[in-house]
């Protein structure tokens, strides 16, 4: 089977897909460069003007929420030679301000550059440069500034800004499957060790998996569900991560009222998985997730006992391990979101794709960083909320009273067996109070 026929956007749900893939996505990027081509005439004239039309504005005020109000004011001064002030820049200083080493963030601009998906400038206009674009790129999710500062900022016109940002967003999400690769051959076994060699000593984990809330404006459409529990509008980031805080799989853009087995269900992880376990799985590996994904994927995820006031010792400390083992989830979230601080707040975008798409984005970003051994321990400031896109309730597959409870899904039971041997079965009733 051609796992590829599984990596596509689905542009109606606005969800952006990055599954395992035994190949990189080449046809992808040339279709992606092939669409650029076909509308380059309109995007360059629209990406090197410094005037907007009412056409233009239409659309920026579509994707931006309050872009409208940023058109007003007293005008501010424009930097010209904004490049050559970065130029001049220690390392030290750029790093602060585009949160990439120097060397790997003009290792990216010549790739950017060799790529074509910048377009040609026509009629006199003095083209984009891939520094340009990049650069503006890092400011723009880096600082979280509005579309008008990072315009004065960088000498050019708001609609710029925004042409330069979705081209260099789609760009990097058509490279994501080079960049966010699921464990394949020996990657699996020294995946699955450097999990084992954790305090916890949990065998044959090749990931942690987990959701988190990516806050943005209310969508023109089914606003309603976006609307999560920590009360404000939402898209949901799914990822699994290995030990180093890789992110190996991403499926973004589900509407934040989704429970995480619903988010789960919907991606093509939990597709693939159910159809090949063996694929994505084999020799009984596994992924650790918290309690909100009891009841589903039970061959491949590993979850917490729910605790209703029968646990043995045993159970507690096999739920400590497992938390304490995936732990690296949540950092990687928290390093993702303080490293590009434009996902931290609430993201002045209407688009669900577009949000999607810049999300995925820097997740490239994020392994890109890893692999060149910047781990992002000093943006570790904050930590992600445990049970992040946990709902009120037990979600999808609740529980009634007189179900049969804490009966742990097929791998959960196998782990712990593993782990305890001769350990008390779990219990499989609620524990009741007759009084």
């Amino acid at each position: 089977m051609d796992w590829n026929e599984f990596i596509r956007n689905d542009l109606e749900r606005g969800v952006l897909q990055n599954v395992p893939s035994s190949s990189s996505s080449s046809s992808s990027s040339s279709e992606a460069r092939s669409d650029s081509s076909d509308s380059s005439l309109e995007d360059a004239i629209l990406l090197d003007s410094n005037s907007e039309s009412e056409d233009e504005r239409d659309e920026l005020a579509q994707l931006f929420a309050g872009y409208a109000n940023i058109q007003f004011g007293a005008p501010r001064s424009r930097v010209d030679n904004f490049l050559e002030i970065v130029r001049e820049k220690s390392d030290e200083e750029f790093r602060s301000d585009f949160r990439l080493y120097r060397p790997v963030a003009y290792e990216l601009i010549a790739s950017l550059d060799a790529s074509g998906v910048l377009p040609n400038h026509l009629f006199g206009k003095e083209k984009k440069s891939a520094e340009f674009s990049f650069l503006l790129f890092l400011w723009f999710v880096s600082c979280g500034s509005i579309l008008r500062d990072i315009a004065n900022t960088f000498g050019c016109g708001t609609s710029t800004v925004f042409r330069v940002v979705r081209r260099v967003t789609e760009w990097l999400t058509t490279i994501s499957n080079e960049h966010i690769i699921w464990p394949r051959g020996g990657n699996i076994e020294q995946t699955a060790a450097a999990f084992a060699r954790a305090g916890a000593n949990i065998r044959n984990c090749i990931g942690a998996i987990d959701g988190s809330h990516i806050f943005i404006e209310k969508p023109p459409e089914y606003g309603v569900v976006y609307w999560c529990r920590k009360e404000r509008y939402s898209i949901v980031l799914q990822a699994v991560v290995d030990f180093d805080k890789l992110f190996t799989n991403v499926h973004c853009g589900d509407p934040g009222s989704y429970h995480d087995t619903r988010v789960l269900r919907r991606s093509e992880l939990y597709n693939i998985a159910e159809r090949n376990l063996e694929y994505l799985f084999p020799n009984g590996t596994f992924l650790l997730g918290d309690k909100g994904y009891a009841g589903v994927g039970k061959k491949w995820i590993v979850t917490p006992f729910k605790d209703y006031g029968n646990q043995t010792a045993e159970q507690a400390d096999f739920n400590t391990r497992v938390s304490t083992t995936r732990v690296v989830v949540e950092q990687a979230f928290g390093i993702l979101k303080n490293r590009f601080r434009y996902l931290r707040g609430i993201m002045p975008l209407r688009d669900v794709q577009f949000a999607a798409q810049l999300v995925v984005a820097c997740c490239v970003l994020h392994n890109i960083c890893i692999r060149s051994n910047d781990y992002g321990e000093d943006f570790r400031e904050d930590a992600e909320d445990e049970d992040d896109n946990e709902s009120e309730g037990e979600g999808e597959g609740e529980h009634d009273d007189n179900a049969p409870v804490n009966i742990p899904d097929n791998r959960t039971l196998e782990v712990f067996r593993q782990m305890y041997p001769g350990a008390a079965e779990p219990a499989n009733r609620r524990v009741r109070n007759n009084d």
